[in-house]
């Protein structure tokens, strides 16, 4: 059988959320933005001062490169809504700030899900992964303020939320909620989203995923051996293809990736 015929039908979506600021004061983002719609406010009460957080919701899609250019969309909705009107505002994105827990969700859907004893693997797979990309590229005090708040799962158990009503396939859908925000740029984007198919395609999809386990074993991140386990997934996918170097662009630039994680994301966009 050819690979990845089984989740043919795999598709991927986020939600990523973000911080309004002006001048050190951080504001609800209900008080701009709607509570729906590709980019809105999420859930947080019924008044524009309870909705405080700020979210990109991508369409569900079966390309990853898709998926980015979807936030970027949303982006340039969100620059052309709200920059013109209040110029000296910045937008944040990370793990935690002005005491709001914030973050990236990845949205899986595939018929394949109902052998849940693969899924299970496959999720443990990628909260492994998820905590250790996370703990090496990530703003460190910002992690230890959302592991702080319980909101950086250590049991992989606590990282999915299961959405029965989403995709028009009921029973078949998860998100993982380990990851901190996608927004520090469209490379790390990229990486994350598709480390987490990669993850998901090659438990479900491929046998040979033993390299790509050994490289997590480690306590630690280590880009090349990670690099490594990913090249033996056989990941034919053309959206797929350039893990391998966006990878390695993050590890030659982690300094400064670990800075924007305080810094106006939507410039890097």
């Amino acid at each position: 059988m050819e690979p990845y015929q089984k989740t043919a039908d795999l598709l991927t979506a986020i939600d990523v959320e973000f911080l309004i600021e002006n001048d050190g004061t951080f504001l609800p983002a209900g008080l701009f933005l709607p509570f729906q719609g590709l980019i809105g406010t999420d859930n947080q009460g019924h008044g524009a001062g309870m909705r405080h957080t700020a979210e990109i919701r991508t369409r569900p899609l079966g390309n990853v490169k898709q998926v980015v250019s979807d936030i970027g969309r949303a982006l340039t909705i969100f620059a052309d809504h709200v920059r013109p009107h209040a110029p000296e505002m910045i937008f944040l994105a990370g793990h935690y700030h002005h005491q709001q827990c914030i973050g990236g969700h990845v949205h899986f859907s595939s018929a394949a899900f109902q052998d849940w004893r693969k899924t299970e693997a496959a999720i443990k797979m990628l909260h492994k992964m998820a905590s250790l990309f996370s703990y090496h590229f990530d703003d460190p005090a910002q992690i230890e303020h959302r592991v702080g708040r319980g909101y950086f799962t250590r049991e992989w158990a606590d990282s999915i939320r299961t959405k029965k009503a989403m995709f028009d396939i009921p029973n078949y859908h998860w998100e993982f909620r380990q990851w901190g925000s996608f927004l520090v740029s469209p490379v790390y984007a990229y990486a994350t989203i598709a480390l987490s198919k990669a993850c998901i395609l090659g438990v479900l999809e491929d046998a040979r995923t033993p390299a790509l386990w050994k490289a997590m074993k480690k306590e630690e991140w280590h880009t090349p051996s990670i690099i490594e386990g990913v090249l033996t997934l056989n990941l034919p996918h053309e959206d797929l293809r350039d893990l391998p170097a966006a990878l390695e662009v993050l590890e030659n630039t982690r300094p400064e990736i670990r800075a924007r994680w305080a810094a106006d994301f939507l410039e890097l966009w």
